[in-house]
Order: structure tokens, then sequence, then C-alpha cells
């Protein structure tokens, strides 16, 4: 029973959520005279509840699309390590609360690049949309930069591995580095079928980047684990 699919399943949707942890999280706001601090002072570093969704359409044996979308946020309190001046305000040394969002939205348009009865691997491409957000607070002092308009192309590659008995695993990339910035996410899965049309899955996923230029220096790497429920229709 585990070897049979639903007829030509045209679309998938995935549910996943987990917990965050981040690596590294530098800011300089503005990117040209701002003072260089880092948000995990602030936040944390996790682990931080998160989430995500993603619907993929198979239109047909050599075209397929997702969407995607990838929500990121989280505040805490914590300690400025000395002065950081921040949107031409100026911060002091000592507590601050603070706010680091990135929400992503994704659509992708794949194809297949090589297929065999137990693997299938695809190329193509992303347009991510971001929604980005960097926010300090110090007691009447609050300050924020706010991006909710960045627009990102990216290159896409996905893949599929049949382990048997019900098990496989699955790969996905997109990224794209030039210019001032970057944009990396890595993330692996293995997949449990509990029947035709749903699977269990454990993930791991490492997403990193950000953008060097005089309004803001950002970057940010980010680590997730996750479990989550794909559904086939």
């Amino acid at each position: 029973m585990f070897d049979t699919l639903p007829p030509q399943p045209q679309f998938t949707l995935k549910f996943e959520s987990g917990s965050a942890f981040v690596n590294r999280n530098d800011q300089r706001i503005p990117g040209s005279s701002g003072t260089d601090f880092s948000m995990t002072d602030v936040t944390g570093r996790g682990g931080f509840q998160f989430s995500r969704v993603e619907l993929t359409w198979k239109k047909s044996e050599e075209e397929e699309w997702r969407l995607l979308y990838a929500p990121f946020r989280i505040s805490g309190t914590g300690t400025l390590n000395g002065p950081v001046n921040f949107q031409d305000a100026t911060f002091a040394s000592g507590a601050a609360s603070g706010t680091y969002q990135f929400n992503s939205y994704r659509l992708t348009y794949r194809r297949p690049w090589f297929s065999s009865p137990n693997r299938n691997w695809k190329f193509g491409y992303t347009l991510k949309i971001r929604d980005a957000e960097v926010t300090l607070r110090q007691g009447a002092l609050s300050r924020s930069e706010l991006d909710p308009r960045g627009i990102v192309p990216l290159l896409h590659v996905s893949g599929y591995e049949d382990m048997g008995n019900g098990w496989s695993a699955t790969f996905d990339f997109d990224g794209l580095a030039g210019g001032p910035g970057r944009a990396f996410d890595i993330g692996v899965q293995l997949n449990k079928r509990i029947n035709a049309y749903q699977d269990i899955y454990l993930g791991l996923r490492t997403l990193e980047g950000g953008a060097d230029v005089p309004r803001v220096y950002s970057f940010a790497w980010v680590n997730y684990a996750s479990i989550g429920l794909a559904i086939r229709f």
C-alpha cells in the first residue's frame, strides 16, 4: 500500500513548525554611518517557534510551480554592550528591547533535471519577496528600519530520493550571491509515508544572507529544526 499514490496528484500542501536558533544577526543601520551591533544580544538566540506553509502545483510532467510562505518574527530584551547609533538616534549601553522580522514569500518555477525510478531532481528559479523589520527600543526611544517590498531573484534546486519501505529524503535549495548581498536557504527532510495521501517528516534547514548597502548593513544566519505534514490531492 505504501507504493501506491493517487493517480497523478496535482497538488502537495505542506505544513511545518519547530524551533529556530539564531547563529548570527549583525546590524548596522544606516549602513554608511550606524554602529555595528548584534541583535542576538537583545533578542537572544532561541529557540524561537516558527512555521512554514508550502503549496506545490504539478502542472505537467515537465512543469511545476511552488508557493511558499515563511514568516519569521522574534522579539526580546537584552543588553547593548556599548552606545549604538541606530537610525540616527543614539541608544546608550545597557538594557534594551528589540524586534527582528524577516517574512519571506516565494514563487518558484521548476522543471525536471534528472529522473530515475528512485529519484527526481529539479532545477528552476524563485522570486522572493521579503518583508523585513529591525526595531530597537530603550525607554521612550524607539527606532525602526522597515523594508516591506524587497524583491530578490534566486536559483532553485530540489531533489527526491526514494529509500524504500515508505521512507524517502528530500532536498531543497534557494540561493544566489552577488553585488551587495546574498541569500541561501538549504533544507533536508526525512519523510515517512502514512498512506497514499500523506507523509510526515522531520526537517533541518539553514538560512543565511543579507545586504551591505548605504541604507543598511544586515546579515543573519538562522538554523531550523522542524516536524511537518505533507498532503497530496
